[in-house]
């Protein structure tokens, strides 16, 4: 084997015998290893027992060590494929280990969360180059001693078929680490997928069905379906989802890219709100909108989620009616509501893709900005104290109306101290509790720092902010943020947004993009009378009146899960009381929960 680099190799063979071969960034081989690591099985297996598996950061530093001798070293395709088979549950489990670390994390990471992501990162992008490169010298063999249509017909090479299938899926695996930290996809990850792909549809192999074992994960069995997939994730717009909600839909689009179809774009078509995938860039499928037209690609691919989109229908509507279910009889129904939210932001998404509502404009500002319910009522409250059981108080000493609903005209009741019962329970208990003057001591002790941001664009509908370097927020997709702009002019009110999207390019920077929901709007706090939640304490709440002027109605925010739809509240303004009925759910995400809602 000379020192000549393989693409080149490639390059000089695909022109002799006229074939499209896969090129591929492989990683560099060292032609100064004359001694092979020993990769017999017995001493390899005898070396994966003495991996300290309870110490994930470990284990996995020594697993990339010898991946990355591995990949250096010139031995056979055979050898090659062997020992990464090998390797591969090891590989697989402790990258799902290293995974988890980070799956609920806020952004920017902490440093110990940025060690073991870059850890897990560095494992795929190893294991993929070990098969591409078995791929690679497969290839170059096969090359000289047959001709490709020969290897679909009789029998299908099976280290080769393998070999594709594993390199799509730690691609694959590459970019869904990228979106789990909203980081931006590695270079070259997507030209290797539609280079595999492209060569395997050429030859027949992308609908062949792998032998998978046991230790493999659940993916399909096919290189199409698993390609599709990964395409299929990168159009949900992850960088919107919750981490959580990435690996959940990159599960279930496990089942459902069978139903996607994928076509070969004509020279002349009109792409006009069609997804599609140029097979000759190193980027993700995009979606063509009217007001940008797109020229076809050479070689593209369409990509048809129409029958997806049915599907979707379908698991969207068996959620809401589960929903309906639970709630009809009074039963906890947080996975479901969740779930429900999720698969409809999906559906909306794909069926309404539509060019920005508002116009951004370039605004440098300065803005000062805090993360959370709690946080931004307090902000908004002026960071009163938040003491809603003694204004309840108060204010039926001072002859409040109340009606029989109202706990005040009862007799108060003793609460459950912590320590007795379970808390979900409580929440979820259906007799209404009457107040007493009870407060968390450490209530109004809690901090809530408010960070400098950078604002980079701004607009009627929201704006995009940014952080870096000494980047001390703490912020993640779905939450609730209040922000001030020129904070250290003065004059200007906490405007209420959600953050949307969420980018990171690099550990120490975070971007943000923030929808607006208010400039104006009132700090409240809120407890149920009856329905979901009844018996619970006082929850910080925000009133909101909506920025956009054709949203049916006014909205109220409050924590996650801890009421539902037909809930009836009790609203302490600090002056006087409300009794409102919660109509319908606008949205829930981890933080918060937004509905309408009628006054009683």
């Amino acid at each position: 084997m000379t020192g000549i680099p393989v693409i080149a190799q490639f390059s000089a063979i695909s022109d002799d015998i006229g074939m499209t071969l896969p090129q591929l960034n492989l990683a560099a081989r060292s032609a100064a290893s004359d001694i092979a690591p020993d990769l017999r099985p017995k001493v390899l297996k005898a070396w994966l027992g003495e991996l300290p598996m309870g110490n994930s950061i470990q284990a996995g530093q020594q697993m990339l060590e010898r991946l990355r001798e591995i990949n250096q070293s010139f031995i056979t395709a055979a050898t090659r494929h062997a020992t990464l088979e090998l390797l591969h549950p090891s590989v697989h489990k402790l990258s799902m280990t290293l995974q988890r670390s980070h799956r609920d994390a806020s952004f920017p990471l902490p440093a110990g969360h940025c060690l073991m992501t870059t850890l897990c990162q560095q494992l795929l992008e190893e294991m993929a180059n070990g098969y591409k490169q078995v791929i690679t010298d497969r290839l170059l063999d096969d090359a000289i001693t047959a001709s490709l249509e020969e290897l679909t017909q009789a029998h299908v090479d099976k280290i080769l078929l393998l070999s594709l299938w594993r390199a799509v899926n730690y691609l694959s695996a590459q970019l869904l680490e990228c979106y789990l930290i909203y980081a931006p996809d590695p270079e070259g990850t997507w030209q290797d997928l539609h280079q595999l792909y492209r060569f395997a549809e050429q030859y027949l192999l992308h609908i062949y069905a792998v032998e998978v074992t046991p230790d493999d994960p659940p993916d399909p069995v096919t290189l199409v379906e698993c390609y599709k997939r990964i395409l299929l994730l990168s159009l949900c717009n992850p960088y919107h989802l919750m981490p959580d909600e990435v690996g959940a839909l990159f599960q279930q689009l496990a089942d459902w890219s069978v139903t996607v179809k994928l076509s070969r774009v004509a020279g002349s078509q009109t792409l006009i709100g069609s997804f599609v995938v140029d097979l000759d860039c190193d980027a993700p499928p995009r979606y063509a909108p009217p007001s940008k037209p797109m020229a076809a690609p050479t070689h593209g691919r369409l990509i048809d989620v129409s029958a997806l989109l049915r599907r979707l229908d379908e698991h969207v509507q068996q959620l809401r009616a589960t929903l309906k279910d639970k709630q009809h009889r009074r039963q906890p129904c947080l996975a479901e509501r969740r779930d429900y939210d999720l698969y409809a932001r999906l559906k909306h998404s794909w069926e309404m893709r539509q060019d920005r509502r508002f116009a951004r404009n370039a605004q440098p500002n300065n803005i000062m900005m805090v993360a959370g319910l709690s946080a931004c009522h307090h902000f908004i409250s002026a960071m009163a104290p938040f003491t809603p059981e003694e204004d309840e108080i108060a204010l039926h000493d001072l002859g409040e109306e109340s009606d029989d609903d109202s706990p005040v005209s009862r007799p108060p009741a003793t609460r459950p101290t912590q320590n007795h019962g379970d808390a979900w329970e409580r929440v979820f208990a259906q007799s209404p509790e009457p107040v007493t003057q009870h407060r968390s001591p450490s209530r109004d002790s809690v901090q809530y720092p408010a960070n400098p941001w950078q604002q980079r664009n701004a607009g009627r509908g929201g704006l995009a902010v940014f952080c870096v370097n000494d980047c001390r927020a703490s912020v993640r997709v779905g939450e609730l943020v209040t922000y001030k702009r020129n904070p250290t002019a003065g004059g200007d009110h906490w405007h209420v947004g959600v953050i949307r999207w969420l980018r990171a390019p690099d550990f120490a920077s975070v971007e943000l993009g923030i929808m607006a929901l208010t400039e104006q709007a009132q700090a409240v706090a809120t407890r149920a009378l009856r329905g979901t939640g009844a018996g619970g304490d006082y929850a910080r709440s925000l009133l909101i009146s909506h920025i956009d002027n054709e949203a049916p109605g006014d909205t109220l925010i409050t924590p996650p899960t801890i009421y539902d739809e037909g809930t009836l509240l009790l609203v302490n303004l600090g002056d006087r009381l409300l009794r409102i009925k919660l109509v319908d759910l606008v949205e829930a995400t981890r933080t918060f929960a937004r509905f309408h809602y009628t006054t009683i």
